[in-house]
């Protein structure tokens, strides 16, 4: 019975022994220290390479998220890609909530980095989702840091204050954010910003004093932030010493095998304010060295590196926006070898020009009233996925004339709006619709559709039927007829046709009707 007893404890002892020596547990405590010496010492180079060796002996998921946390400092979206999948991927399989959260909210990160502000959102909204599944506050926390910094960028202060002040509270775990990272900016800067957005020029020394005192990346921020609202208001000469302040802190640090452009960016803002004040030769000496000692040949092999991630996701869901996030990265890469003087102002615009690129692509593809498609984006879109395709239907509100002629304009668009709306819901992702024109949409139901298209369209039909229409409490009769086409056809015209004759079909038989026809 003794030995028994014995070989109980004995083996009690050594399961106690190999979960204590865990790497992923127990390692990254011990070498947080190390790494937090070099990095405030300016050596990020080699602490980051330390956090790298250890990740490759050991596999723990705390030293990758502390490798995400420098990469996200520096903007090394090429690494961050990769390293953010890998720490989500694993700590699924892991059974890890917390490295799921901060993969998913590095994710976030990579496509802020990279000026994708709808995929952005889209993953720091995942880490409020998983903040629910899990219970851990702090996924909500990043969440609404994540998408209050996306609104400050835009200088959108309300909104942006509201994000913040509700991340607050998931941050007051610290014992979560003490084991999973080095600085956990997220925290200190959340704070910074808060204090920051309603700053006035009399205050905003107070504000960079209150902070300068903490990590390094915070130092920088502070710096960085107050000189470039003091730039935006006019006040170059009181912005040029922080910038000044930050380059020095910058030019002390050796980020060797991480690829940074933050040197870059920083140059240009303190050009602009050399240049504002009348200090060309500095501004100009700025612009040049910039040139110079970018590393083209490091910048192209990153291009390359990103490439190759993006397209081995290609079964994910990043598929569609990082394959276009490549070509942006590509064309900038070809900038990079062949500009020279003046590359990172071509960059820089190029990001501004974009954002507004994207205004105005959204804008060529939507209708103005109802958010739906146009009729050119509907065709192309149509004869692009015909495959995909189960069916289209084209929909025609009954009597609309007779709508705007007794209520009103005003009413008869919001009588469109509405049917847009229904129409949207019936759809459910599984389809989209477009308006063709005054009263009549088209209707493009996907293969992925669990409803028979006919079935669809008699639900759309009756649902606008039943509707509570009214205006000043008069009731309003709306229906509509429509006309539907099983696809078999590789063109939008041949379909379309079809689909319209269906409609004049359910006109002719009486209106608030469905005709369809398989084909």
């Amino acid at each position: 019975m003794k030995q028994k007893y014995f070989f109980i404890v004995l083996t009690l002892l050594l399961t106690s022994l190999a979960l204590n020596s865990n790497p992923s547990y127990a390692d990254f405590n011990t070498l947080k220290p190390t790494v937090l010496n070099l990095t405030e010492s300016g050596k990020w180079g080699e602490g980051y390479a330390f956090l790298l060796e250890d990740y490759k002996e050991n596999g723990s998921l705390k030293t990758l998220s502390a490798i995400l946390e420098i990469e996200s400092y520096v903007g090394d979206t090429s690494l961050m890609l990769g390293h953010a999948m890998t720490l989500y991927e694993e700590s699924l399989l892991a059974r890890e909530p917390v490295g799921e959260i901060l993969g998913t909210y590095y994710l976030g990160m990579v496509y802020y980095h990279l000026y994708d502000d709808e995929k952005a959102s889209s993953y720091f909204n995942q880490c409020k989702d998983l903040s629910e599944k899990y219970g851990i506050e702090l996924g909500n926390s990043l969440s609404h840091y994540g998408l209050g910094l996306i609104e400050y960028s835009y200088e959108n202060y309300e909104p942006a204050l509201a994000h913040l002040e509700a991340a607050k509270s998931g941050f007051d775990d610290s014992k979560i954010i003490s084991d999973w990272t080095l600085y956990a900016e997220f925290i200190s800067y959340n704070a910074f910003l808060i204090d920051f957005i309603d700053v006035s020029i009399e205050n905003i020394n107070t504000i960079v004093s209150t902070y300068q005192h903490e990590n390094w990346p915070m130092r920088l921020n502070t710096l960085w932030d107050a000189a470039i609202y003091l730039n935006s208001k006019g006040y170059q000469d009181q912005a040029l010493p922080l910038l000044e302040e930050a380059a020095e802190l910058l030019e002390s640090s050796d980020f060797g095998i991480l690829s940074t452009d933050i040197t870059a960016y920083l140059n240009f803002d303190l050009a602009y304010t050399y240049y504002t004040l009348g200090d060309f030769e500095n501004a100009a000496k700025l612009t040049l060295e910039d040139a110079y000692d970018y590393n083209v040949k490091e910048d192209v092999n990153r291009v390359e590196y990103l490439n190759e991630t993006l397209r081995s996701l290609e079964t994910r869901d990043l598929r569609e926006t990082s394959e276009r996030q490549a070509n942006i990265i590509t064309a900038i890469g070809v900038f990079l070898g062949i500009i020279s003087v003046g590359t990172l102002i071509i960059i820089k615009e190029y990001f501004k020009i974009k954002r507004l690129t994207q205004e105005v692509q959204i804008k060529s593809i939507t209708d103005g009233l109802t958010g739906l498609y146009n009729r050119t984006a509907v065709i192309e879109m149509f004869e692009n996925d015909t495959h995909q395709i189960k069916a289209l239907g084209v929909v025609d509100i009954d009597d609309f004339k007779m709508i705007n002629d007794v209520y009103g304009h005003a009413t008869g668009d919001w009588v469109i709006k509405e049917i847009a709306s229904i129409i949207s819901k019936a759809l459910d992702g599984f389809g989209y619709a477009g308006r063709y024109g005054g009263e009549e949409f088209i209707l493009v139901i996907e293969n992925s559709h669990p409803s028979d298209p006919v079935e669809l369209a008699e639900n759309i039909r009756e649902t606008i039927e039943t509707h509570q229409w009214s205006s000043d409490d008069i009731f309003i009769p709306v229906t509509v007829s429509i006309g539907i086409i099983r696809n078999k056809t590789h063109e939008f015209d041949d379909a379309f046709k079809v689909a319209d004759k269906l409609l004049y079909v359910a006109k002719n038989s009486g209106k608030n009707k469905v005709a369809h026809v398989d084909q």
